[in-house]
């Protein structure tokens, strides 16, 4: 399995869009269950998203799943389509992919440059 930003930014705008407490299995339901819990998992391990865990010998699942403040704050930096077409774009120069630090750092550095800061 891999990490997939792309995967990583629909489960963060999927938790945040949620009214109720979302379960990890109804996060993004057009994408791989397998793929999702993953990604969830990464989030979950890198202080982005919190929840309960509520897995069994069925396997992994989540409940009652909530973004962190640093979350919020690389959401707030990737939410714009324009702002993360460009950060795509900016990935596809070097191969598509990056940590997710890099991915906030670049992301932040498009949101200044359009606010002109």
């Amino acid at each position: 399995m891999v990490r997939d930003i792309e995967t990583i930014r629909e489960i963060l705008l999927a938790i945040e869009g949620s009214a109720n407490n979302l379960a990890s299995g109804e996060l993004v339901p057009e994408r791989d269950r397998a793929e999702v819990l993953y990604n969830l998992e990464l989030l979950i391990g890198a202080g982005f998203v919190e929840g309960i865990d509520a897995s069994s010998l069925e396997g992994p699942r989540f409940l009652d799943l909530r973004l962190t403040w640093y979350g919020h704050d690389f959401l707030e930096n990737v939410r714009d389509q324009g702002v993360w077409k460009n950060v795509r774009a900016r990935l596809a120069e070097v191969g598509g992919s990056a940590s997710l630090d890099v991915v906030s750092d670049l992301a932040k550095s498009v949101v200044r440059s359009t606010l002109g800061i």
